[in-house]
Order: C-alpha cells, then structure tokens, then sequence
C-alpha cells in the first residue's frame, strides 16, 4: 500500500496558486461551518453557497455534508465531504459514494490547499495510515478482474505517482485511450473513481507493496 500513500501525497507545490480551483461551491448546510468559508476566502478562492446539492450541479469543486452526499446521486463533479479526515470509515464511505474524500470544515489553510488542487486535479488527498487502512477494510475483490498488459502497465504507472498523461506516452497511446483503458478497469472492479480503484488494485496483489 505504500505506493498509494505516494500517489496521494505527490504535488508539484510549485503549482499550488494556479491550480486551485477558482470557485468552491458550497451547500448551505455545509456552509453553516463558518471556518470553511473563512479558510477559503483566505486563499482567495470564490466560496458560491448554494442550495442543497441536486443531480443537476455546476461543474467545479463541491464540499456537501455526508447527510447529502448519502442522499444524492453519485456525484458526477469533484466533491469532497465535511468531516474528520483522519477517520478511516468517514474516508470508506466518502469514497465509495463517488466523493474524493473528508475535509475538516477547520482545517489548516496550508492544508485545506492541497486537498483543494488535489480535488481540482479528480484525485483525493488522504492523511497518512489512512490509505493503508483503507487497503485493509474495503469490499473483497470480485472474481472476474482481469487486467491486460496495456491496463497493467497504466495502473502501475499511476500508483507510481505518474499522471494519465506521461502513462500514456509511456505506453505509447493517446491520453484518450488510457482514460477509456482505465475506465474499463474500474468498471470491472466497480470502483466509482481512481483513488478507490488504486487502493483496491494495491488490496489485491495487483501492484507491488
């Protein structure tokens, strides 16, 4: 599972400023955590409130409550749900609803930041030990998996912490194809996005430890 820690952890920080997103959209429940909307601010990033979130969302960052991702369709945009992130069933459960994980409505700016670019960039930010948890308590495997070369190549090459891009060129293959590679995996693992299919992949002996 080491490998999915790096994954998680690897940012360019020279990169930071421009590419947090420019506009969070935050529920009106979520933004009863005024913390959240102060730290935001500070990193002058547009806080838009909006109604409770619906199948019909604009497309950006959202922070929702677990009560409404639980009570939404599977997010179809980068969503990220108040809570403890170092709680490892928070995290499960986060993840496994289509969501790129827990943020604390208190967290530090330095550190609510980086979860941000990670979120605009589709990829979850996990605390450290909460990735090797997860490895240990999500769903077992289904039987029917099977990675061809091509498609094992490129889930090595993310879970080395390279982006869809280099595997592509790497594999010698447009950036499109590996994305339709890589979602051909995660339907056969019934994953809702890559952080869980890595995760999962690392939990079933796919990736080296």
């Amino acid at each position: 599972m080491e490998k999915q820690a790096e994954t998680a952890e690897v940012i360019d920080l020279t990169a930071l400023k421009t590419e947090l997103p420019a506009i969070v959209h935050v529920t009106a429940w979520a933004a009863e955590h005024r913390p959240l909307i102060d730290r935001l601010t500070e990193l002058g990033i547009d806080a838009v409130v909006c109604p409770v979130a619906g199948p019909r969302r604009p497309p950006g960052v959202w922070v929702v409550t677990p009560t409404e991702l639980a009570a939404s369709p599977p997010p179809s945009h980068a969503t990220l749900v108040l809570g403890d992130p170092n709680d490892v069933a928070q995290q499960r459960q986060a993840l496994r609803s289509g969501a790129l994980g827990v943020v604390a409505a208190d967290s530090p700016t330095a550190q609510l930041r980086l979860v941000l670019v990670a979120a605009e960039r589709g990829s979850a930010l996990l605390p450290e030990g909460v990735g090797r948890a997860l490895a240990t308590r999500l769903a077992e495997p289904p039987v029917d998996v099977e990675l061809e070369p091509r498609q094992q190549r490129i889930v090595e090459g993310l879970a080395d912490g390279s982006s869809i891009e280099q595997v592509a060129t790497i594999c010698g293959i447009s950036e499109r194809h590996a994305r339709r590679e890589l979602g051909r995996v995660w339907h056969q693992a019934g994953v809702p996005n890559r952080t869980v299919g890595l995760i999962e992949m690392a939990r079933w002996g796919y990736l080296e430890p």
